[in-house]
């Protein structure tokens, strides 16, 4: 414990938090931390408390002790908020929530709370680095997809965040996501008279201190002070996020928060630039950060759905698409072995019929092939995860089951993205930018393999066929090399000329 102490009276400490504590209406079980709990390397620290790695030594497991610092244990509203956070974390049951598994006080007067260690990197250190640390557009987007999930549970639960930014959120191994630091949570389920009996609760406190949030990802109502904030200004502070992950960049920053906080409230949100992000992902933004909380979605749940059928590539609520997009709701529904010409032909067609020839859907096309290429590589992690899990025997075949599964969509979303940046070749032919034309060869290589993979030697066939006029070797679009042509060779002899032996 000597790392951490700080030197204050430890008894007055301990009497005014503990009458704190009694005046909150809680109660404690433990009241000597030390005897179960043995801290090491301090691993994170705030303004007003720190965290340490520890050792559970009733149960033997690893833990994160949260430990509210000293100069603080006197102050009824540091204490309040430090209580809100370990209750309301308590109250939520989510794999990505980090769950708490007790609250006391040490002999020093110290009080904290212990809950489960996660480890892995914060997304604000990922966002200032993302090629650092292997992440692509497709992979923030899955995880800000699950942060809204997790934000959609607390909001069913009637409890708003108030503080969602980068730093709060903790991608763990196989991007395991978590929510973190709920200490200005509000219950919307708690009444102001809840506890009539005791001279003060938590709720009051928290307005009492005024408590906003993080300025640059507060919403509207709060930087103007309003006390009933409720799921939508969640819902907002999400929708910075999300446009920091697609533009690469915060919508609203200035050189000082009181300049960010003006510009939260009164300029318009700057439109994202990237050609490869859909008009689905834009509406989407748009919706979630409308100035007024009315015109936004009412809780994290609507917003989780539209960014999941988003990444499906499905109609959201906000924006409609027209008919070169709608098709893949159709190809959803066809068989593998024929979905590949099923894609081809259907945008084949749309296209025919509608003529487009400006930039604005031809973009979309990219953007479409891009989601579905990253939404591939996804798959493929997951695919990886459920090979290296370490499972009982008596789930293998469940194991078996999920990565035949996975493989499946992986091969669905690489013909979809192959045929996509093939009719925007078909298209635009010298036109089509190098860097889609290597997107391209890398989708079409990766489709046949999984084809065989799969058993599927027809599917291989008509996807090797499809991009048959642009196989030679002096084909001035597709600029094959050496090592591209031998590989083409290989697929030839095998799928046409040999008895399926392996490759």
């Amino acid at each position: 414990m000597a790392a951490h102490e700080e030197d204050v009276e430890p008894d007055s400490s301990v009497s005014g938090a503990s009458r704190i504590i009694e005046q909150l209406g809680l109660r404690f079980s433990l009241t000597n931390g030390d005897d179960r709990y043995k801290l090491y390397d301090e691993i994170g620290s705030g303004g007003v408390a720190k965290v340490f790695f520890g050792m559970d030594e009733a149960l033997h497991r690893p833990v994160a002790v949260k430990i509210l610092r000293k100069r603080y244990l006197k102050d009824k509203g540091s204490v309040a908020l430090f209580l809100n956070e370990a209750k309301i974390t308590a109250m939520l049951d989510h794999p990505g929530i980090v769950p708490v598994f007790d609250v006391g006080l040490m002999s020093n007067g110290e009080l904290f709370f212990a809950m489960e260690r996660v480890q892995g990197h914060t997304l604000r250190t990922i966002l200032d680095n993302p090629k650092k640390h292997d992440y692509n557009r497709s992979d923030l987007l899955s995880i800000f997809e699950q942060v809204c999930q997790i934000i959609a549970y607390a909001h069913s639960r009637g409890i708003v965040h108030r503080d969602i930014k980068p730093a709060n959120i903790m991608v763990g191994k196989y991007n395991t996501v978590y929510v973190m630091d709920w200490g200005i949570a509000r219950n919307l389920n708690m009444k102001i008279d809840e506890r009539r009996s005791t001279t003060l609760n938590i709720t009051q406190l928290l307005k009492a201190k005024q408590v906003k949030g993080t300025p640059r990802y507060m919403s509207p109502e709060q930087i103007l002070g309003m006390a009933d904030i409720r799921s939508p200004s969640d819902v907002f502070s999400l929708g910075l996020l999300m446009y920091e992950i697609l533009e690469g960049k915060h919508p609203f920053a200035c050189d000082t928060a009181r300049d960010t906080m003006h510009a939260i409230k009164n300029n318009p949100l700057p439109k994202l630039s990237s050609m490869f992000i859909s008009n689905n992902l834009k509406s989407i933004s748009q919706k979630a950060c409308a100035k007024l909380p009315q015109n936004r979605y009412p809780s994290a749940a609507e917003f989780a759905e539209d960014m999941k059928r988003s990444l499906s590539l499905e109609q959201v609520s906000v924006y409609k698409d027209n008919p070169a997009i709608r098709f893949t709701k159709l190809l959803r529904r066809n068989k593998l072995a024929t979905f590949v010409t099923v894609v081809f032909l259907s945008i084949t067609g749309i296209l025919s019929y509608h003529k487009l020839t400006n930039n604005n859907e031809f973009n979309e096309l990219l953007a479409l092939a891009d989601n579905r290429r990253f939404s591939a590589i996804n798959c493929q992690k997951q695919i990886e995860y459920w090979k290296a899990a370490k499972l009982p025997d008596d789930q293998e075949a469940y194991r078996k089951t999920e990565i035949a599964r996975l493989m499946q969509r992986k091969n669905i979303k690489l013909a979809s993205a192959r045929a996509l940046l093939f009719v925007a070749l078909k298209k635009n032919g010298k036109k089509l930018p190098q860097p889609i034309v290597k997107s391209l060869k890398d989708t079409w290589f990766e489709e046949l393999q999984l084809y065989l993979q799969l058993n599927d030697y027809s599917g291989a066939r008509d996807a090797f066929n499809e991009m048959k006029e642009f196989l030679g070797a002096e084909n001035e679009i597709m600029h094959w090399n050496k090592k591209e042509l031998h590989r083409i060779q290989r697929f030839r002899s095998f799928l046409f000329k040999s008895n399926m032996t392996k490759l």
